[in-house]
């Protein structure tokens, strides 16, 4: 498969949400068409975490009526780790529950911000290459 193709607005938008939302992780949803992500709806994190997140189903009822009414589909999550690596953590990888998008992780842990992308495969996640465009 490709590398990923995200905008620049779009890893800019999630840097800057992982950011105002530290200590506790951020969360949300990402949109465009096939292999490019081109819209990030930020989420409220219920749990208030700064190690887990959930995104109350109320706004995720929102964003998917959204795409149904515009030309996007969905095409991943994002979510913060303020003080951790971006790798998956055995929780990430036991609450993850859209197999067929990317998986986005923004870590503030210095000398960040390092943003890496997942894709889920048979046995986990697995790291996926992505290039930015304008």
């Amino acid at each position: 498969m490709d590398d990923l193709l995200v905008t620049r607005q779009v890893l800019d938008r999630m840097i800057l949400h992982a950011w105002s939302a530290a200590p506790e992780e951020c969360c949300g949803l990402l949109s465009g068409r096939g292999n490019l992500t081109s819209g990030a709806t930020p989420a409220t994190n219920q749990a208030k975490s700064e190690s887990s997140f959930f995104i109350p189903p109320a706004e995720l009822f929102d964003f998917f009526r959204s795409l149904r009414a515009s030309e996007a589909e969905f095409t991943g999550i994002y979510h913060s780790h303020p003080a951790t690596p971006p790798i998956p953590s055995e929780t990430d990888t036991h609450e993850f529950h859209y197999r067929d998008v990317s998986y986005w992780i923004v870590s503030l842990q210095a000398p960040g911000p390092q943003v890496r992308c997942y894709r889920w495969r048979r046995a986990g996640f697995e790291e996926v290459g992505y290039r930015v465009v304008e």
